[in-house]
């Protein structure tokens, strides 16, 4: 099955360069790969209400650790169990989370999703990248994921989705954020305080009008589903025209930057 996933690695290096937050307003930060292996997760930031998932094909043994470790209500585990497949060293010989407090941590084997994308698993299984518009191989689309964690968490704001095809190294710290925002309608960055902003038409062609920007607003960017901005503008005025034509007809994620807050709305072009 892993020589299937090797013509996602070219996917995996686009997505991994851009390092984000969803919504710095939100509390579920999500991790995901093919491999496994040992996943150390510092929670460096004070986040309240912290909940975490994990997915992957391969053994996985997760490691809570960081001042604000106490912080997590929920880490859960979901996806594929293969003790045939060894591919990472240490080699973890069980499924298992360490560290965190007694009675937050779940381990789910191969759950049915709870959003149906034609271009994944409808288990979930693995997830190695962004791409929810292609085949992902048996591996689940990133707004599968999302969309199985937010509805486990009981929540609609998604913090970061960290997604990457081979085996965890290192420590993964949150403050570090991640390289997907992927959610299907509906959830994640569907439009948070959407009364202080504006966008006309939406869906368009690619000609949008943006109103009520809040006063203090640093920038707008605009991201595709495989993490990658396509557009930035710092300090805008409260209204502006936005002009993304000649880009590829899709959903888009509209992110608008405050010193406290990330304010988003999904934008289409048709």
């Amino acid at each position: 099955m892993k020589n299937i996933y090797t013509i996602l690695i070219a996917l995996l290096s686009l997505s991994a360069s851009a390092q984000q937050f969803c919504n710095k307003g939100a509390n579920v930060a999500i991790y995901s790969n093919y491999d496994g292996g040992v996943l150390t997760i510092n929670v460096d930031t004070n986040i309240a209400n912290l909940k975490i998932g994990v997915v992957a094909y391969e053994n996985d043994s997760i490691i809570l650790t960081g001042t604000y470790k106490n912080n997590v209500t929920k880490i859960f585990f979901a996806g594929f169990f293969n003790s045939n497949n060894k591919h990472c060293a240490p080699y973890p010989k069980v499924k298992s989370i360490n560290g965190a407090t007694i009675g937050t941590d779940s381990i789910f084997f191969y759950p049915p999703v709870t959003y149906n994308n034609p271009n994944g698993s409808n288990n979930i299984i693995c997830n190695t990248s962004c791409n929810t518009t292609t085949s992902q191989g048996g591996c689940n689309t990133a707004d599968q994921i999302a969309d199985y964690f937010l509805k486990k968490f009981n929540s609609t704001k998604l913090l970061f989705h960290l997604t990457q095809y081979g085996c965890w190294t290192g420590v993964q710290k949150i403050s570090a954020g991640g390289n997907c925002c992927a959610v299907p309608a509906g959830t994640g960055l569907a439009e948070k305080n959407a009364v202080e902003f504006g966008v006309m038409p939406n869906p368009s062609s690619g000609k949008f009008m943006l109103s009520g920007l809040p006063a203090d607003t640093q920038s707008i960017e605009v991201f595709d589903l495989l993490g990658n901005s396509i557009y930035k503008m710092t300090s805008p005025t409260r209204s502006l025209a936005l002009d993304l034509t000649g880009k590829s007809k899709g959903v888009y994620f509209l992110k608008l930057n405050t010193p406290t807050e990330t304010l988003a709305k999904k934008i289409v072009i048709e």
